[in-house]
Order: structure tokens, then sequence, then C-alpha cells
């Protein structure tokens, strides 16, 4: 492997779509011994991405793609992967150091009628019925770091006040982030981890956008992240549909599911849906599609989470260091 391309992927590493849930109600089940990963990735290997679905299947599935006009041609969508990685490279390099405000709005339901079943699972998103046992809201400083070792990000909440350490996060809910670098699906040297299928045009408003379908292979090698519950930790192999405005090369929105559900972990779905828009701050020419709105969706060990985060208040983040200095002391007059 080239130098580049081991500082890409250095990148993707640091850059990974971390889940941990956190919830009460999920303990019970993780206090037995960890399952080995070959279990998650057999499963995986066994599923049907949705890639390889018929069209009448994924209308059927995806209500987000209501209004698609369909086109079965690939001819267009080598240049439009090319032209996505490069406005992705633009982004690892340009996007300072930044900050938003987050509000979370999440709900834990108990007992959902979810079964497991791909094609049922993943129709699930914003369609929930059932009385939510619990709820909160919250708010955070949303923090995107640029990390010189990977040349990548890190991103992570704060307080209000961009207090750094843990902002005391409601224990009861599933909390997820790493949602500004999720388009890495398209970035330059991680396409060869997935395959991709163009679906179509779509309008999204007035943006007139090409749809792409497309599901990571099962290898070590695409693990974005995990989920972390008690001694499990599930490797995440996802597929997904992007939005993409060909004339800017840009994700407008995104929506990623788990390739399988891993019922052994009791993890039935990991839905996310990223809606992006364009922030330009004053210190930079350059226009950055960052997240507006973010809508996730976890059905594991029979509880349903569901969080709806928002962002506003995109500024530049920097740090201010105190201290205080003292004179030297003054040597004696002669």
């Amino acid at each position: 492997m080239s130098g580049s391309s081991r500082g890409l992927f250095a990148w993707l590493s640091a850059c990974l779509l971390w889940c941990v849930c956190v919830s009460s109600g999920l303990r019970g089940w993780a206090q037995g011994s960890a399952i080995p990963d070959d279990a998650y990735f057999e499963i995986y290997r066994a599923a049907d991405p949705i890639t390889n679905w018929p069209l009448e299947r994924l209308l059927h599935t995806f209500p987000e793609l209501k209004g698609l006009q369909p086109d079965d041609s690939q001819a267009s969508l080598p240049a439009l992967l090319r032209g996505v990685a490069q406005s992705l490279e633009v982004l690892r390099k340009d996007l300072p150091n930044t900050s938003s405000l987050e509000a979370i709005e999440e709900s834990r339901y108990q007992d959902m009628a979810v079964t497991v079943d791909p094609s049922v699972t993943l129709s699930i998103l914003g369609s929930l019925h059932g009385v939510a046992i619990d709820q909160g809201r919250e708010k955070f400083r949303y923090v995107m770091l640029a990390d010189p070792q990977s040349g990548g990000f890190r991103e992570y909440r704060t307080d209000l006040h961009a207090h750094p350490g843990s902002p005391g996060t409601a224990s009861n809910f599933a909390k997820t982030t790493g949602f500004v670098t999720m388009p890495l699906f398209f970035a330059g040297g991680a396409q060869a981890l997935s395959n991709f299928r163009s679906l179509g045009s779509q309008s999204l408003g007035a943006r007139a956008c090409q749809v792409v379908a497309f599901a990571e292979r099962v290898e070590p090698q695409a693990v974005r992240g995990r989920w972390q519950s008690g001694k499990n930790s599930i490797p995440l192999i996802l597929q997904g549909i992007a939005w993409i405005d060909p004339a800017v090369h840009q994700i407008v929105r995104l929506r990623t599911d788990l390739l399988a559900p891993q019922p052994d972990a009791r993890l039935r779905q990991l839905t996310t849906m990223v809606f992006f828009e364009p922030i330009k701050f004053q210190s930079s020419p350059t226009i950055f599609w960052l997240p507006q709105e973010v809508q996730v969706t976890v059905y594991i060990n029979d509880y349903t989470f569901q969080n709806r985060h928002r962002y506003s208040e995109y500024q530049l983040f920097t740090v201010e260091i105190q201290q205080t200095v003292q004179k030297p002391n003054q040597p004696p007059s002669p």
C-alpha cells in the first residue's frame, strides 16, 4: 500500500461512525460472554444487499424514493463517483475546526412490533407506532476538530460552554455520533470497499439529484465502526442510499442501514438519515456541506430508540488558554 493510501485509510479510521449504547434497558442481555466477529460476518455474507434488489422492492421499502425517475443505465455513475470523491477530498483538506449547536430529541419505546425481515425493518424510520416509555431533550455543542496525526477529524460533544469532558448525556438513550463524516463511503480510497448502483433521478425541492444505492462489501476493512453495549461489540457493515447533486458533486441526503440484522446480538435495526446543507465561513471561500438534521432509529433487545438531531449556529471553533503571568524577580538595586 502506498503512502498516500495509508494516509487515506488512517483518515477513514479516524472518522468512523461510532455508536455507543448506554441505555439501562440494554444492560441485562450484555452481561454474558462477547460474540466473536466471525458470527456477525457470517450473517452479513448471507444478506441480500439493496444494490441487488429489483426496483419494485426498493420503491416499496423506501418511502424516501417517492418521485424517483428510474434509469437502469450506469453510464454516468463512474464520473459521478469521481466528482463526489473530489468534493470529499476538499472537505478533508480545507474544513476548519468547527462547532455547532446540537439539539437532540430522544424517544425510547418498548416491545415494538418489528420483524427481522429487512423489507419490513428498513421501512420503520419515521413511522413508529406505540407509546414512548421515555423521552428527553438535550442541547450540546457539537465539535469537529482536525486530527493532524491521521489527517482526519474527531467529532464529539461538549456542554454549551464548549467545556471538554462528558456533557452528562441522559443514561436511558442511545447516543450516536460521526454524522459529518458519514459520506466517507464515497471517498476515493473507500469506494473499492462498496458496490454502487445508480437508481435514477429525483427532485428534492428545487434541486435535481442523482440517486445512488450502495452496499459495503463484507470485509474487515469495510467496518466503519462498532456498536458497543456491555461486553458486546458489533462490527457495522452498512448499506444505503445517497441523493447527490451532480452540479456540485455534493451529497444532499444520505440514508444508511445495517447490511443485515444481527439477531444473536439482538440488534435488529440501525438506520440513520442525514440531511446536509451548504455552510460558508467568512474565513474560507469554500462552501462545505454539513448536517442540518439527522434522524437515527435503533431497534435492539425489544427497545426502539429514535433520536432527532438538529444543527445550527455553525461557527469556527477555537480554544483559548488562560494563564497567569508573573513578573520575574527583580535583582536588588545597587
